[in-house]
């Protein structure tokens, strides 16, 4: 063999052997990190189902066959995987039953992060697995039954997949399969699309050093990602031109709403589950893209381009759009995905440096973990509501009348755990209140709920708080239950 090849051949054997042990420490790292994301989602899908999760329960009840989830739920309620996945389960399960989809995508969701930032060097790798695993944002919604999580894992893989048909064309099947699949997951998946769509197109501009045949290139890459994007549509508008649609709540856009929902997505992420005063979200708002912004000019880097501008790119179109509903964080959770992976390249990059660095990476990650794991302690304590104990209470004696200050949402969550309970119990309406005296009373939305209650004036009708729930996190609804005093 020619002393060339013969150095080759040895160069070769030595960075496999370099990178044997690596990849070996890698596996062995995912393997940990698998374990103790799949142990923290299932400790925390334990305790009750709420509002939404029942409502999709009683959507998927009244179904005949699997197929009717896709075209028959026209409700903004219908996470179509989650549905179906509902649909093959018991209605009356165990709730980490129920929630099991959640927490297999939430866990499938470590191994992702991992291999989107294959590349990116080993310290980055796993401290983006390391976050995906303790982010309360995840972990919470990994371990509840809707279709939020399911938007993150195939984000995850978009990224890569995208990043890769950008640079070497082909896998345009599985780009097609993993938006089709995060559209049916939940239709935030578009702004994932849109992120990384804007993304390719101002790389490809930088390229190419002109804008027309950037704009052809960029949608020879989205191509199969367009066509997913328009079948959810078509088949979601038939079924609604045909059936019509259903909201479960709508609020009209508010900026103040607006700081709420990202500033409050920016926080939890991080694990600051309870506001520390009127102004964090405003400041979770401004650093958000600053932070972001200025990883931008630091670094120069194409990646650190994207997940910067997936922090701001949808928070900016629901700005301009003014869009409805914002005061929820999970609307925002796409942002969420790029921000956990900018805190990990950028923890990451300073592991891999000098030890001043490096101290400096191991109190934000010790940080992280410790605000997280109180987050998580909180939910594991009080749940997203305590429900059943109450309706329980109610039954206790037999059948039960009760009233309450938000019937059609009150109204699901009894019939669902009084059906579970096998008891039975009766919604007064508010014009009844006099005549028929309910037993009981549940206020809605009131953490901090009166000892004492007299819902009307129209008569003496008076009630004692004997319980009440105040769930933590991101779900739940405040119940404080009142016994009528005779």
């Amino acid at each position: 063999m020619p002393k060339e090849g013969l150095a080759v051949t040895e160069l070769s054997a030595r960075r496999l052997a370099l990178a044997s042990p690596v990849q070996g420490q890698l596996v062995a790292a995912v393997v940990f990190l698998v374990a103790a994301g799949l142990a923290l989602r299932v400790l925390l899908a334990g305790g009750d189902l709420w509002l939404d999760e029942i409502v999709s329960v009683d959507h998927v009840r009244t179904l005949t066959s699997i197929d009717q989830v896709f075209w028959k739920i026209n409700h903004d309620n219908n996470h179509f995987l989650t549905s179906a996945y509902l649909y093959l389960v018991d209605p009356l399960a165990p709730a980490v039953v129920q929630r099991g989809l959640s927490i297999a995508m939430g866990t499938a969701c470590i191994v992702a992060a991992v291999w989107a930032t294959a590349g990116r060097g080993f310290a980055t790798q796993i401290v983006t697995g390391f976050l995906f695993t303790i982010s309360y944002v995840m972990v919470h919604f990994g371990s509840e039954a809707r279709g939020y999580i399911g938007v993150v894992l195939f984000t995850l893989l978009a990224v890569r997949i995208v990043e890769e048909r950008m640079d070497s064309g082909g896998r345009g099947l599985a780009l097609g399969a993993i938006v089709f699949l995060g559209c049916l997951s939940h239709l935030t998946m578009i702004a994932s699309v849109f992120t990384l769509g804007v993304w390719v197109f101002g790389i490809m501009v930088w390229r190419e050093r002109q804008f027309v045949r950037p704009v052809f290139d960029a949608l020879n890459v989205f191509t199969p990602a367009i066509i997913a994007v328009l079948l959810v549509a078509f088949g979601m508008i038939i079924s609604i031109r045909l059936l019509g649609f259903g909201l479960g709540g709508y609020a009209p856009f508010d900026f103040t709403s607006f700081v709420l929902g990202f500033g409050g997505l920016v926080r939890t992420t991080l694990g600051l589950l309870n506001p520390i005063g009127s102004w964090d979200n405003w400041i979770a708002v401004g650093i958000a893209p600053i932070a972001a912004l200025t990883a931008v000019w630091f670094y120069r880097d194409r990646r650190i381009a994207l997940y910067s501008l997936g922090i701001v790119a949808w928070p900016i179109v629901a700005l301009i759009m003014r869009l409805p509903n914002l005061g929820f964080p999970r609307y925002f959770i796409v942002s969420g995905v790029f921000l956990l992976l900018l805190v990990g390249e950028l923890l990451g990059r300073a592991l891999s440096k000098g030890s001043i660095a490096r101290s400096g990476a191991a109190i934000v990650l010790i940080a992280l973990l410790l605000s997280n794991g109180w987050a998580m302690l909180r939910l594991f304590e009080q749940g997203r509501g305590v429900y059943e104990p109450l309706v329980a209470r109610m039954t206790e004696m037999g059948p039960a009348t009760y009233a309450t200050n938000h019937e059609p949402r009150t109204e699901i969550v009894v019939n669902y755990f009084a059906g579970k309970l096998g008891r039975h119990v009766e919604l007064i309406a508010a014009d009844q209140w006099c005549q028929r005296r309910p037993q009981w009373f549940i206020l809605e939305l009131q953490p901090d709920s009166p000892e004492r209650l007299e819902p009307t004036r129209q008569c003496h009708l008076s009630y004692q708080r004997v319980a009440a729930t105040v769930p933590q996190g991101l779900s739940g609804i405040d119940w404080a239950l009142y016994r009528r005093s005779e």
